[in-house]
């Protein structure tokens, strides 16, 4: 901004057009040369206004009063769109850039948020964007909306003219149509994988026998499948424990190390709580292990013991043998390693052996076995497949309840 043709004061232009932070060039004979854009103002209401020294003007730089009609912000802002008219087709390009971003981020790295996108303000967003920026801004947006919701609710609360049931009604009304429509899906599915997993615990029909392992495995998740092959949406790790339901990395019954054949079961890198750490390969990331046993077996040699298969696995993990998705570098663990180690199977005699060989607790309703190994630095858990049918059937049982489907 000017006054008597000299510069008064300077501001950047991205401060009010984001688009402007990347830097503008053109294509001159295959040479990509690049400018800046500076605009001056010039007027006669900054030439009577500006300050004896002329190193600032008389009006205040935020808001307008009585004496002075305009700030020097609403001057800015003003010419930043006139600014932005000349040069609309770059501006489009890195705006349309930066929503595309914001969208691949939600698809691949955050769905929970895309009830968000409708609210998120695109227009006032930087262009130099990070994973970590664009998470802030939706917490910010759910925040708001946290806010908004519980002051509602406390103004319905607080009203004593309204009976009970109308304030149900009215705060149930602040949900929207498509979360409750998604919400009873989803529930109505947990339902339906619940009762299905229940009919694998029994006998087939067909031949008397037990169910594979494998059927469970991969009513669970899929053999042979990825976190990275796969959708939050597309397993069913809840059964085994809620928190595995956005896990960061899982292989499943798939080769992931250079040397070894046999590989465990089931293999998670859980995310840290609160921690949002766009896949990096860290020590501080905790190491789950699951391992299946075939409904109804009973006969397990010393040498098929589950639980120490599953230690060994977490050894040869600490050891350096196994890698991340194609081979990019090798799991990065340490003693300090959270590891986390499920066998599930029936607890037939030799289950209760192998559990009691490694001082295992037996838990209250004596379906499964809990405790810490100090040699292998690891907590280990044994469940039947009956605790773990009725331990996820009981998280999930006011919902079921709630939709009529009990």
């Amino acid at each position: 901004m000017t006054a008597h043709n000299r510069e008064v004061t300077e501001t950047t232009l991205h401060t009010y057009i984001p688009e402007f932070q990347d830097d503008f060039y053109d294509i001159v004979n295959d040479v990509q040369k690049n400018y800046i854009i500076k605009s001056y103002v010039l007027g006669e209401y900054l030439n009577t206004n500006v300050s004896l020294e002329r190193e600032s003007f008389d009006f205040a730089k935020e808001e307008a009063d009585r004496l002075y009609p305009l700030s020097q912000t609403d001057i800015e802002k003003e010419v930043a769109n006139v600014v932005k008219s000349f040069f609309e087709e770059e501006v489009k390009l890195r705006f349309d850039r930066k929503t595309e971003k914001v969208k691949e981020y939600v698809t691949q790295q955050a769905p929970w948020h895309r009830m968000f996108l409708k609210d998120f303000d695109f227009t006032n967003l930087s262009t130099n964007l990070s994973n970590e920026k664009i998470e802030i801004e939706f917490q910010k947006i759910k925040f708001k909306k946290e806010q908004e919701i519980r002051f509602e609710i406390n103004e319905i609360i607080s009203n004593e003219e309204t009976e009970i049931d109308e304030k149900l009604q009215e705060i149930f009304s602040k949900i929207s149509d498509n979360g409750k429509s998604d919400l009873a899906h989803y529930v109505c599915n947990r339902k339906l994988i619940l009762d299905t997993f229940d009919d694998f615990r029994k006998r087939r029909e067909s031949d008397n026998k037990a169910h594979l392992e494998s059927e469970l495995h991969n009513l669970i998740f899929p053999m042979g499948q990825t976190s990275e092959t796969l959708d939050y949406e597309s397993h069913n790790l809840w059964l085994l424990d809620e928190r595995l339901v956005f896990s960061q990395y899982v292989a499943s019954d798939k080769i992931i190390s250079k040397s070894e054949t046999k590989e465990p079961d089931l293999i998670i890198f859980n995310e840290e709580i609160c921690i949002y750490r766009n896949g990096e390969n860290i020590t501080t990331s905790p190491l789950t292990i699951f391992e299946f046993k075939r409904p109804k077996r009973t006969n397990y040699p010393d040498d098929e013991n589950p639980i120490m298969q599953a230690c060994r696995y977490a050894e040869k993990i600490r050891a350096g043998k196994y890698e991340m998705p194609e081979g990019l570098e090798p799991i990065k663990v340490s003693n300090e390693t959270p590891v986390y180690i499920y066998v599930v199977s029936d607890l037939v005699d030799k289950i209760h052996e192998f559990a009691k060989s490694f001082s295992l607790t037996i838990s209250p309703d004596g379906e499964g076995y809990f405790g810490f190994s100090s040699g292998f630095n690891a907590y280990i858990e044994v469940m039947s497949y009956r605790k773990l049918f009725e331990d996820a059937q009981m998280r999930n049982k006011i919902f079921f309840k709630k939709l009529g489907i009990e």
